[in-house]
């Protein structure tokens, strides 16, 4: 699992609607799956031989109590789903480390 980075920038405003700040692609108290997997062979047993993990094997072993996840901070994640998408990976990876 890794945090959850909002795709957009959000507006900061108070109870009586006056803008207090814009944060840009600010970090959430959400976390996702960042689609890496350790299965120890008992696992397979749950395995569709055709679907969608998430949404059949994940939520059974859950409800099992059969499944962990690790948290992963501090990492650079992104999800590949547009043009854009890769856009700005291929940036990220030539900036420089801070």
């Amino acid at each position: 699992m890794v945090p959850l980075k909002s795709p957009y920038g959000v507006v900061e405003v108070s109870d009586n609607g006056l803008v207090k700040g814009f944060v840009e692609k600010p970090q959430l108290d959400y976390w996702v799956n960042a689609g890496v997997y350790y299965f120890r062979p008992e696992v397979f047993d749950y395995l569709p031989e055709k679907g969608d993990l998430e949404r059949t094997t994940f939520p059974e072993l859950a409800r099992k109590s059969l499944l962990k996840a690790v948290k992963f901070k501090d990492v650079f994640w992104k999800a590949i789903d547009t043009q854009k998408d890769i856009e700005e990976v291929e940036k990220e990876l030539v900036r420089p480390s801070h």
